[in-house]
């Protein structure tokens, strides 16, 4: 079968960068990384030529699954076949038809219905269940093309499939305090839009029952979103951490505007600024939420969120926002999206990002740059005799004894607020018995650090901490000045033995170390500060962070180029 591919639509948006073709889709293409190569057959690419100009955007569509059907088949082995990669075939072809039809269109042509259906019959034999039940997001992913195939193309015995499935497992993997499991600030907005679909799918066939059971969870889910969302003053723009890792199935940014979606609205609505306009998934539906697009005046008192059983923890006191993800059992103990981060923070002042939570390139288990964004390493934390706070990477290798470990977080707000994390996650080091807690004292321009590690012998000490992009670092006196073009500090490390310092930027060998990954796949040079002593424990050292507005001549380049994207 020959597919005509209009000009402006011969590129396929894949999870990095886009295919750019010439003549017919290449289905049969192979990428080194694998993640690529199932992007091409996930149909992503059909939702996000929605937001292009792409002429007879339905045909083109229509003609695109049409040949990969016809050159794939039904059903089959292999990645294309990989039950999560039919799960989000299945729902991006049925999204794409049911948001491009026109009143007088047939909303699913019959040859897409079968084939739709052939492959929904194939993913009940294939569900992603593991034993002892610690499966993944991926059942609720299955569930959701369960649901839309049984609600759309009417076949009840897959939509009874898919209620079962969410009735079983949706409470499981997202906590009772609204937070999917899985520690990724990505994953959460990415599992939550897939609640909103089943919802408009649900609400366009008049299905009671999903709603009661799903509604209530992505309620909280929503409003957790909001969680992440931090607001920059200067651009009047909303931004968020990419704490844990990127998924490939859409950068981040292209969820952004859930909040503010109609899906979203009719669950949790607060009083807050919108964006000007809606992008990426947001978009897709016709409208949104009013919004008064004027944010409210900040209140004069700290705000902190507290999610002790899910491990969130956020500050907002006068320009500074802090957040920290602390899993509660040091390592998770199921598969899990989260990152070695114990003991981290990310931090914004006025909403400019200043401390970092890098994400995560890839997910290769041979790409040293990929394992990097997992590790301690990547993030503002300590590492002791070169071990990270808890067995983290290939973790179930190890006995759960060896990995187990004992996490407790305090906080009180006085003048001064103080988050402290203490855990016993480096009990494991040789010939010790370290007991190690970190305290995090802030005021509305400052943070500091305190780091306490309690023992008895001598041990190399490691403390990183990673730096925004948009930061510049430079010694002075006995310390460090940070710049960036919205602000200066002066960040000054104490403690009782000399430290080593040392900055690595873009460094790949003999370990990575200096970036930040802005998206699946993408990496970015950064600033990673890292300090080293020998030490006998026990050992305190304290770094203090105070933070100022740029000078009048660098902000009004701020200022200018805030201008012309307004």
């Amino acid at each position: 079968m020959h597919t005509h591919i209009h000009a402006e639509g011969a590129r396929l948006k894949l999870a990095t960068g886009h295919l750019e073709m010439s003549g017919d889709p290449p289905w049969d293409r192979h990428f080194e990384d694998p993640e690529q190569t199932a992007s091409l057959h996930r149909w992503g690419w059909l939702l996000s030529a929605l937001a292009e100009r792409i002429p007879e955007r339905r045909a083109w569509g229509i003609g695109l699954m049409r040949h990969w059907s016809a050159r794939m088949g039904e059903s089959g082995e292999g990645l294309p076949w990989d039950p999560y990669t039919t799960s989000e075939r299945i729902c991006n072809g049925l999204l794409f038809l049911i948001l491009t039809k026109e009143q007088s269109d047939e909303e699913v042509p019959e040859d897409i219905a079968r084939a739709l259906l052939a492959m929904a019959t194939g993913l009940t034999g294939h569900l992603e269940y593991v034993a002892g039940g610690e499966s993944t997001n991926h059942v609720i992913n299955n569930a959701r093309a369960l649901y839309l195939v049984g609600q759309v193309l009417r076949q009840p015995v897959l939509t009874e499939l898919a209620l079962a499935m969410l009735g079983n497992d949706l409470r499981r993997l997202v906590t009772p305090e609204g937070f999917l499991r899985e520690g990724s600030s990505h994953y959460h907005f990415l599992v939550t839009r897939w609640l909103l679909e089943i919802l408009w799918i649900a609400r366009r066939g008049g299905d009671s029952r999903i709603r009661e059971g799903v509604e209530p969870v992505a309620a909280l889910m929503v409003e957790r979103c909001w969680y992440f969302l931090v607001f920059n003053d200067r651009t009047s723009r909303w931004t968020m951490p990419t704490i844990g890792d990127i998924s490939p199935d859409c950068p981040w940014q292209w969820l952004q505007d859930l909040p503010w979606s109609a899906e979203a609205g009719r669950l949790y609505s607060p009083e807050g600024p919108g964006p000007a306009e809606l992008s990426g998934w947001a978009a897709l539906f016709p409208t949104s939420y009013p919004s008064t697009n004027v944010f409210r005046a900040k209140q004069s008192e700290p705000s902190v969120q507290s999610f002790s059983a899910s491990g969130w923890y956020r500050l907002d006191r006068g320009a500074l926002t802090v957040l920290w993800h602390v899993e509660p059992e040091g390592a998770p103990p199921f598969a899990s999206h989260g990152h070695c981060d114990l003991g981290s923070c990310s931090l914004f002042w006025h909403g400019v990002e200043v401390l970092t939570d890098p994400g995560r390139m890839n997910y290769q288990a041979a790409d040293p740059v990929g394992l990097y964004g997992v590790s301690a390493r990547a993030h503002t934390s300590v590492l002791i005799d070169g071990l990270e706070p808890f067995v983290y990477h290939r973790r179930f290798r190890f006995p759960a004894a060896y990995r187990a470990g004992q996490v407790e977080v305090s906080w009180r707000l006085e003048d001064v607020f103080r988050l402290t994390i203490r855990h016993t996650g480096f009990a494991r080091v040789y010939g010790d018995r370290i007991n190690y807690s970190r305290t995090f004292a802030a005021g509305p321009d400052q943070l500091e650090i305190v780091d306490t590690v309690e023992g008895r012998g001598r041990h190399l000490v490691e403390t990183s901490f990673q730096w925004a992009p948009n930061v510049t670092i430079s010694a002075h006196d006995s310390g460090f000045r940070i710049a960036a073009p919205e602000f200066t500090a002066s960040f000054q490390p104490a403690a009782a033995p000399a430290v080593r310092w040392r900055q690595l930027r873009g460094a790949t060998s003999p370990d990575p170390g200096g970036w930040t990954f802005p998206g699946y796949g993408e990496q970015q040079e950064t600033t990673t500060l890292v300090g080293e002593a020998e030490v006998t424990l026990p050992f305190t050292a304290r770094y203090a962070l105070d933070i100022q507005p740029a000078p009048a001549g660098r902000r009004a380049k701020v200022d200018k180029q805030v201008y012309e994207l307004r």
